[in-house]
């Protein structure tokens, strides 16, 4: 009697944008994860499904919403499905990572016994996986069943299924987001149909950053705090170099409020200015004023900014990813900004990363948008 067993990686989320350690960390699905999804529901719905199991995390509950809706079948919550647990290290930059592990950094997954700080171990995540997939086997002998897991832990299950010992993780091939593969088992042995296919959205854009000219290493940002006085001036520095890239001029920047609100803002909480680091250089700022209140529990952002450097290398998105983390971890539930109507390319990264216009202040030769997203 065969047994079919689909395997379905969740749809981009932002640990995939924000290069983040997002493994039990609950991140949400992306604007092209989404569209990822509504591919997978029309690829799915010529297909027979008779169970359908996902990881309890939000980015695969999304995506198994997907086969829920094409198959018409109710998604059964599976924690044994779940992503290897980075315990201590959930929601690192990989840039932190590969700045104070840099040897540890490019082989992190690749020893079975190595586990971070109160977090599993590559051995300990096969055999929870294949635990559960033995065990969804055994209960629905005959039947075609679907799992949608995540990358480390999808590559556990076909470890397993390939008959390989855990040591061999590596010589399994990774699976794209929401790809699906797809193996038979009968007698007590697995067949391959397919691995990773991922045609049905093959032709959506994918972003990768380039390298700045000069620029030596990966282009992963680290993430440091004001250290000195000169940190201050530098942020300043930051934000008269904004204004005067909207504004053309600098005739109606007020330096010495600048300083001042830097200054209010570090002093209310010193995690609050952000300064993010590619190599030892400076390459952003993000000033979150924590102390602003609003009705809706948001979190503001006073200044969201790059140094010219390094503008154009899609490198924004990790600021914008260490901003959600620090907001998160301050239990808010949505991110504010003010942008001028005159920033259209400030405008077009925040649409493209979930923002959304919510109102409109009507200034003296700058009308700015205020701008929302849900974290």
């Amino acid at each position: 009697m065969v047994t079919k067993l689909y395997i379905i990686r969740h749809a981009a989320a932002e640990g995939n944008i924000f290069l983040r350690s997002h493994r039990w960390y609950n991140g949400l699905i992306t604007q092209n994860g989404r569209r990822h999804i509504e591919r997978l529901e029309q690829r799915m719905r010529s297909e027979r499904i008779d169970r359908l199991y996902a990881s309890d995390l939000i980015r695969t509950m999304d995506t198994a919403g997907a086969v829920s809706r094409a198959c018409s079948i109710e998604i059964i919550k599976t924690p044994g499905l779940r992503e290897i647990d980075m315990g201590d290290w959930d929601d690192w930059s990989w840039g932190k990572f590969a700045r104070e592990y840099p040897d540890m950094y490019k082989t992190v997954f690749n020893y079975a016994d190595w586990s971070c700080p109160n977090g599993d171990s590559i051995r300990s995540l096969y055999e929870r996986t294949n635990n559960t997939v033995d065990h969804l086997l055994e209960l629905n002998e005959g039947k075609s069943i679907c799992i949608v897991s995540h990358s480390v832990a999808i590559r556990t299950i076909m470890c397993h299924l390939y008959g390989l010992p855990v040591e061999k993780i590596y010589d399994v091939p990774a699976v794209n987001n929401a790809s699906v593969s797809l193996f038979e088992f009968e007698g007590g042995e697995f067949r391959e149909v397919y691995v990773n296919d991922f045609r049905h959205i093959e032709d959506l854009p994918v972003v990768t950053a380039r390298r700045p000219t000069g620029f030596e290493g990966d282009l992963l940002l680290w993430f440091r705090g004001v250290e000195s006085e000169d940190d201050i001036s530098l942020v300043e520095n930051f934000w008269s170099d904004a204004w005067k890239t909207v504004h053309g001029n600098l005739s109606r920047y007020d330096r010495l409020s600048a300083s001042y609100e830097i200054k209010r803002i570090y002093s209310a909480d010193r995690d609050s200015v952000i300064l993010g680091m590619l190599g030892d250089k400076i390459a952003g700022v993000v000033l979150c004023d924590s102390s602003a209140e609003h009705s809706d529990n948001s979190g503001h952002i006073t200044l969201f900014a790059l140094s010219p450097e390094f503008r154009g290398y899609h490198l924004a998105v990790q600021l914008l990813g260490q901003a959600v983390s620090y907001y998160r971890a301050l239990g808010r539930d949505t991110l504010r900004l003010r942008v001028s109507e005159k920033n259209t390319r400030a405008l077009k990264f925040y649409s493209v990363n979930d923002f959304h216009i919510t109102s409109t202040d009507f200034r003296p030769g700058d009308t700015q948008y205020i701008m929302k997203r849900k974290i």
